[in-house]
């Protein structure tokens, strides 16, 4: 069972109801704006939408983690973002 006690399918492939609950949105939601294809069965009563390619549009969904872990880490990111190109470096004749 999720957090919210809903209970999630026992299967890794779902129907689109199924994926649009699963996804926390109404159908027409999950429609307008899934970007993940179903899985293509030969008939589209047949389709279905495998788990983890849902998880995995979720996750892109996420704004990236933007925290810093330590200091050092800080400072190589500042170093890495912050490196003078050879051409900045040299001074005019």
């Amino acid at each position: 069972m999720s957090e919210r006690g809903v209970p999630l399918p026992a299967t890794r492939l779902i129907t689109e109801a199924q994926a649009a609950s699963y996804c926390g949105l109404s159908a027409a939601a999950f429609s307008a704006r899934c970007s993940v294809a179903p899985i293509d069965f030969g008939d589209r009563r047949l389709d279905r939408f495998d788990r983890q390619d849902l998880d995995a549009w979720i996750d892109s969904l996420k704004a990236p983690d933007l925290r810093v872990k330590s200091v050092a880490d800080a400072l190589v990111e500042f170093q890495q973002r912050n490196r003078a190109s050879p051409s900045r470096d040299r001074k005019a004749p």
